[in-house]
């Protein structure tokens, strides 16, 4: 299951958020690195915003929307995914 950036669009595996790493190598917690990616989106690991090119305009519209709803990343998913 896909959740995806807000910035860009771009989706990420759900999943992926159990296996991020901080700029010193350090493992992030599955609720630290479901925070990064809600204020960084693919930009999480570096701890910048994400500067990516536009790959899913509505994707990136829902996904911003219910990521300012709710904090719990369960709850991201396939939000703005125009695939389904």
């Amino acid at each position: 299951m896909d959740i995806n950036c807000r910035h860009c669009g771009e989706p990420l595996e759900h999943d992926a958020l159990h296996d991020q790493y901080d700029i010193n190598g350090e493992k992030l917690t599955y609720s630290e690195a479901g925070r990064r990616f809600k204020r960084f989106g693919c930009g999480l690991e570096d701890q910048t915003i994400c500067d990516n090119p536009m790959v899913d305009l509505f994707a990136s519209i829902g996904s911003a929307t219910i990521q300012d709803l709710s904090d719990e990343p369960e709850e991201w998913i396939n939000y703005g995914n125009t695939a389904y």
